[in-house]
C-alpha cells in the first residue's frame, strides 16, 4: 500500500462513517462499541483498510462486482478520456460507446438481438418483469403475470427482485411481496417438471429452462 497511517489520520472518517453511512448486508450494532472497516485502496487482487491491514479480496468488492481487479491503470485511462468526452447521456439517445460494446455483447448471445443497459442485476431482473407483463397486456389480456422461481433463488434486493426470491431469510421483514405475484418455488430437484405447470397465467421464469442431462 502506498504511503503509511497513524492512529489518527482517518478518525473523522471513521466517525462520519459511524454516525452516517448505513451498510449493505451487516449488522450495526457491533459499531457502537467498534469501528467499521474502512477499505482505503486497492491494488490488483487486494484492498487495505485503514489501519493498513491487509486483505486478499476473495469475493471481488464485498459483492462480486471488482472482477478485473484494483488499479488498472489501462481501464483508469480509459474511464477518464469517455468521461472527459462524454461523461453521460440517457438512453433516449445513443452513444458511441454504448452502442459498440452492444453489438460486441450481442455476438456473445446468440438469439439475442438487443441490449439495454442497467446499474445492477436487481434493476436488470425490475425491468424484465417490467417487459413480460407489458407483454401480458398487450398480448393476454393482462392475465398471466407469475413469475416462476426455484427454492434458493436469488434475484437482486429490490422488492419485486425478492418477490421471486426462494430464500425466506431475506425477506422476512419486508412483505407481503406479492408485487409479482409469484408462482410457488419449485425445488431445485424438480426443476425440470416445472415446464409441467399451467401456463395460463404464468408470465415468465426466473430460471433458465431444464438443461438435459448427458448420459
Amino acid at each position: 500500500m502506498d504511503g503509511t497511517f497513524n492512529e489518527n489520520d482517518l478518525s473523522r472518517v471513521v466517525a462520519a462513517d459511524k454516525a452516517h453511512v448505513w451498510h449493505h448486508l451487516i449488522q450495526h450494532k457491533p459499531f457502537e462499541e467498534n469501528d467499521p472497516r474502512i477499505i482505503v485502496e486497492g491494488k490488483g487482487m487486494r484492498v487495505w483498510d485503514q489501519n493498513g491491514k491487509e486483505f486478499l479480496d476473495a469475493v471481488s468488492g464485498g459483492v462480486w462486482t471488482v472482477n478485473v481487479g484494483y488499479g488498472r491503470e489501462e481501464i483508469c485511462k480509459a474511464v477518464y478520456n469517455q468521461m472527459m468526452k462524454l461523461c453521460y447521456f440517457a438512453q433516449s439517445a445513443g452513444s458511441i460507446p454504448g452502442a459498440l460494446f452492444a453489438e460486441k455483447l450481442i455476438e456473445k448471445m446468440p438469439g439475442m438481438s438487443r441490449v439495454y443497459y442497467n446499474n445492477s442485476g436487481s434493476e436488470a431482473n425490475e425491468k424484465a418483469f417490467k417487459m413480460v407483463r407489458q407483454i401480458a397486456h398487450k398480448k393476454y389480456g393482462g392475465k398471466k403475470t407469475k413469475i416462476l422461481y426455484r427454492d434458493r433463488d436469488y434475484h437482486g434486493s429490490t422488492l419485486a427482485a425478492m418477490s421471486a426470491c426462494g430464500q425466506d431469510e431475506r425477506n422476512a421483514q419486508y412483505g407481503p411481496l406479492r408485487l409479482i405475484s409469484s408462482a410457488c418455488p419449485i425445488a431445485w430437484s424438480t426443476a425440470s417438471t416445472s415446464w409441467a405447470l399451467s401456463t395460463s397465467r404464468v408470465a415468465t421464469s426466473a430460471l433458465p429452462p431444464p438443461t438435459p442431462s448427458k448420459r
